[in-house]
């Protein structure tokens, strides 16, 4: 149900996890999929205290590093920037490639939605580069840095990731479609 946008039903699922199996391994994941429901339906309040919920747990550090992600997310819905970089510290420095590439998308995120594109350029091209094979995350970085140098006037860089994106990511067709357009779109700038 999670997967096919029914959050309800499925927030009702985790809880009854939680409460019938309370000492087995799965509440963990389930109390990080209540939150991640409750995020993809806008209740970020109650999401909020799920993803903290995890993070304070004793569970392992790969579900608290999730739940951190989620929080991160919260944060930058309420545009607490600082908040959502603080959190994702740890896991920058210690989580797993694929959840540390998310967080550094995200660090990015944090600095592109509150306007700061030098930096929001920076943290994005981390992701390419201590990242790389985390293609899902790179191609949303390289995308969003690209958009950044639009921002702030650097015509012939943001051209350059678009075609970068053509050329490393030709399979991927949202973006490559977006890609081709927004360089059509500059084509007379700079």
């Amino acid at each position: 149900m999670f997967s096919v946008d029914e959050y309800g039903p499925a927030i009702q699922i985790y809880e009854s996890i939680i409460s019938n199996y309370n000492n087995h391994d799965n509440v963990a994941m389930a109390t990080l999929k209540i939150g991640l429901s409750f995020l993809n339906i806008g209740d970020y309040g109650q999401a909020r205290i799920s993803f903290q919920s995890v993070i304070r747990s004793d569970w392992n550090d790969h579900i608290k590093y999730q739940a951190r992600v989620g929080l991160a997310r919260v944060y930058l819905t309420n545009l607490q920037y600082e908040e959502a970089r603080d959190v994702l510290e740890p896991v920058l420095v210690n989580a797993a490639p694929d959840v540390a590439a998310e967080a550094q998308f995200l660090v990015g995120k944090s600095y592109q939605d509150q306007g700061e594109h030098p930096q929001a350029v920076v943290e994005y091209l981390r992701t390419k580069y201590l990242y790389g094979s985390e293609e899902r995350w790179v191609i949303q970085s390289v995308f969003n840095a690209a958009e950044s140098n639009v921002s702030l006037g650097e015509y012939d860089e943001a051209r350059r990731l678009y075609r970068s994106i053509l050329t490393d990511f030709p399979t991927d067709t949202a973006y490559t479609r977006k890609s081709e357009q927004l360089l059509q779109n500059l084509m007379g700038e700079g």
